[in-house]
């Protein structure tokens, strides 16, 4: 799976999604924690917090990505 698949929308295999996913570990790691949010039925939560939480996956996701890509610019 090439990086311009994803930004372009094509659709992936499950087995080049997770090798993809493998490759980048902490954008694994945040999908994990946001899936971890809609699969815990047993936590009854209010849609304002529910919506939060979802939120600030979202921003930590985008600023560790981010600095993970300054960082490798950096280094090249």
């Amino acid at each position: 799976m090439k990086r311009n698949d994803i930004e372009n929308g094509v659709k992936v295999n499950g087995e080049e999604l997770a090798a993809w996913l493998d490759a980048h570990p902490i954008l694994k790691a945040r999908i994990i924690s946001l899936a971890g949010l809609v699969e815990n039925a047993e936590t009854i939560m209010l849609a304002d917090k529910a919506e939060r939480r979802v939120i600030e996956e979202l921003r930590g996701m985008g600023n560790e990505l981010l600095t993970a890509w300054a960082e490798k610019r950096v280094e090249e």
